[in-house]
């Protein structure tokens, strides 16, 4: 297979991939058809079937794309791994749980998310199948198997509280509170094998922004879904233990470069009033999401939007918006309702073909003008009551 064919297949996968998580977070999977597929991936069923013989092979494949290096520990760089100490398989387990967490957590809470549960939780309890009697002592008065499916379910369900922030974050902490459930007694290793990391080759004030750097890059070359930790800080330079003490997972890293992507950029009260706009030194919004610079590549991301918005309600900016509309007697709910509608209505347009058009600078005087007389009509006591 030359190159370009090899290319393409690995492109038609992932975008199946891709749509079958999508569909996955939106409905159950007994209700999702190929023809569901094919058409949110834009593929052919013919291409489909290139891959995949039934839904089912493709759900099989997915659950090995995501779980594959998660339950099966291996050398890597950033850290030596040795199989004697079961300790440290399990750290080893959990913290490439955490780096796949941003991918895991919509499929964990969709309508499928039976599917995944039950995937984690066989492949835990085949891990401790595995090493009771050898690595991981028995239990006097237990058959084997029974304390096998004890501790797999028991560490699922750490897990499970651990990804719903009902525990403390990180791996470290997870492990922590399964050793305290279980009391579960490991055979020592010999030798005294142990996980090391490598130490950070920079200063701990550069590591944020250095995470950051690396991750500007990454993004240049795949989405962001697709990044694990291990490449992010092998980026940085430092350990993934280092990365822990900094962030909870790879989301918070991008929420920091949206934060910094938009720091010279008009706030959402300027966004309304567009007398204050014309004053205001900064960057309009809408221009600011055309804009092909480093941080483009933040803002093209498919997490982009989702993140923006829910970030937009809680940023201290929103409150002079909520405070203007509220003064004029709209309620609360309604004036947020209002903020997310103009600013969701100016992210669509800047990304859509009409953001390229040559005459944009007239498109976007429209809008201004449209969202001014919504805006003073609003705060002039025409509030439908």
């Amino acid at each position: 297979m030359n190159d370009s064919m090899d290319r393409r297949v690995r492109k038609s996968r992932a975008a199946i991939f891709g749509a079958f998580e999508e569909l996955l977070r939106q409905k159950s999977y007994a209700s999702i058809t190929v023809g569901d597929i094919t058409e949110t991936a834009d593929v052919g069923r013919t291409t489909f079937y290139a891959h995949f013989q039934t839904k089912d092979a493709l759900l099989d494949e997915l659950c090995k794309d995501i779980f594959a290096h998660v339950i099966a520990p291996a050398p890597e760089k950033g850290h030596s791994f040795s199989s004697d100490s079961t300790e440290e398989q399990l750290l080893h387990v959990l913290y490439h749980l955490a780096e796949q967490r941003d991918r895991l957590a919509p499929l964990l809470a969709s309508p499928s998310s039976h599917l995944f549960w039950e995937a984690i939780e066989s492949q835990f309890v085949a891990f401790f199948e595995e090493r009771i009697g050898t690595s991981v002592r028995i239990k006097p008065g237990v058959q084997d198997e029974l304390y096998a499916e004890h501790l797999g379910k028991t560490l699922c369900e750490v897990v499970r509280w651990w990804f719903a922030g009902k525990l403390a974050e990180g791996p470290k902490a997870a492990l922590a509170s399964f050793l305290s459930l279980t009391d579960v007694s490991f055979a020592t290793a010999q030798g005294g094998s142990h996980v090391e990391y490598d130490s950070p080759a920079i200063v701990d004030s550069a590591v944020p922004a250095a995470l950051k750097r690396s991750l500007l890059d990454l993004l240049s070359e795949k989405l962001l879904s697709r990044i694990s930790v291990r490449e992010l800080a092998a980026g940085a330079n430092i350990g993934r233990t280092t990365f822990y003490d900094y962030y909870p997972n790879i989301l918070a890293v991008y929420q920091e470069l949206v934060d910094d992507s938009f720091s010279d950029v008009r706030t959402v009260i300027d966004q309304f009033g567009c007398g204050r706009c014309a004053a205001s030194e900064k960057m309009p919004f809408c221009e600011r999401l055309r804009v092909r610079d480093e941080y483009a590549v933040v803002i093209e991301d498919p997490q982009f939007s989702r993140v923006w918005m829910n970030r937009l309600g809680a940023s201290p900016t929103s409150a002079p918006t909520r405070g203007v509309l509220t003064d004029a007697g709209i309620p609360l709910p309604q004036a947020e309702a209002v903020m997310l509608f103009q600013s969701s209505g100016c992210l669509m347009v800047a990304r859509s073909p009409f953001g390229k058009r040559d005459d944009w600078s007239l498109t976007r005087r429209t809008l201004d003008e449209f969202v001014s007389g919504g805006f003073d009509r609003l705060t002039k006591g025409s509030f439908p009551q």
